[in-house]
This record gives structure tokens, sequence and C-alpha cells, in this order.
């Protein structure tokens, strides 16, 4: 799913291809909840707003150069993962990105700011593999959350993830740049 900012390059083809939820659910859902499979979508060169969530998604997906605001999360994932790249989030009520289940994700040189909870959660949901999870978050600016940059929720049960976090600029959060929870 492309706009003609893949074909141009174009940075104003972004903010006049909107895709709008119409205040529902979600504005695009990967995968079928129900029967999660391989993934490999694309979506490019969008904004994308006004739905709960604005992707939902049980399977692997990449978004690039895209806009998601006002929503809840900007991507609430509940497994899958996939690569977010050269995208804003801004002015969603809850989380730009919220990783749940068995996620593993690449998000880098992306701009989180303004957003209502955190720029990126992450649950560290049980894991036991047979892949470790590897999460990258690399060259992101994320700034003016209203609690955390990052925040890791860990739970009583082990996770096989691996994290990366490196290069970002986060500052300006109401709580903590990352914030640990248990």
């Amino acid at each position: 799913l492309v706009s003609e900012h893949f074909l141009t390059g174009a940075p104003q083809s972004i903010a006049a291809t909107v895709i709008d939820g119409g205040g529902g659910n979600f504005v695009l859902r990967i995968g079928d909840p129900v029967r999660p499979g391989a993934g490999g979508s694309l979506i490019h060169g969008f904004t994308i707003r006004n739905g709960d969530d604005g992707i939902t998604s049980t399977d692997a997906f990449d978004l690039v150069h895209c806009r998601v605001t006002e929503t809840s999360d900007g991507i609430d994932y509940e497994g899958g993962g996939g690569t977010v790249r050269y995208c804003r989030f801004d002015h969603n009520r809850d989380d730009a990105i919220d990783l749940d289940g068995s996620t593993a994700a690449l998000i880098e040189q992306c701009e989180l700011v303004d957003n209502g909870d955190d720029g990126i959660e992450i649950r560290l949901h049980p894991h036991a593999g047979p892949d470790t999870l590897d999460i990258v978050v690399r060259d992101n600016f994320i700034a003016g959350n209203g609690e955390d940059g990052i925040q890791l929720i860990g739970y009583d049960e082990e996770t096989a993830r691996r994290f990366l976090f490196e290069g970002n600029r986060i500052v300006g959060n109401a709580m903590a740049g990352i914030g640990l929870m248990s």
C-alpha cells in the first residue's frame, strides 16, 4: 500500500494522502488476529489518523515515510513486528508505538513527539522462542511525551528478547527518558 511519495519522494504527498479511520477501532489492521500469518506488508507515504489504533497488527509489516496522529496507540503491535522508518508519530492519546506479545521491531530515524503516554512502550510478555526477539530503537527523536520516552514493562517470567537502543535523542518527556517498570 503506497502513496505517490513512493514514486516521487515529494514530502507534501504524505500530508495530502490521508487514511482516516473515522473514529473506529483501528485505521488499518495487518493480519488476522485469529490466524496470524507471515506478514510482509509495506505501508509507505500516508497520514494515518482518527482511530482507536492507527495500525493494529498481529503480522510483520514495514511502515515507511508515514505520519500517524490523532489515535490512541499509533501502532498497537500484538505480535509480528517489522520495520518503522522515517515516520512521525504525534498527538496520539496513548503511546506512539506499543509492542505487546511476541514482537520484534526495528524503529529508526523517526520522530515520536507530543504523545499522551509513552513514545515507545514495550511489554515483556513471556516469549520462549524458538527465536530470540530483537528490538532495535536507533537514531530517533523522542520528546515531549506525557510519560516515558521508552518504557519497558517486565513480568515474572523470562523473555527471550535482545535490545539495542542507540543514537536516540530522548528529551523533555514528563517522567523518564527510559522507564523500567515491573
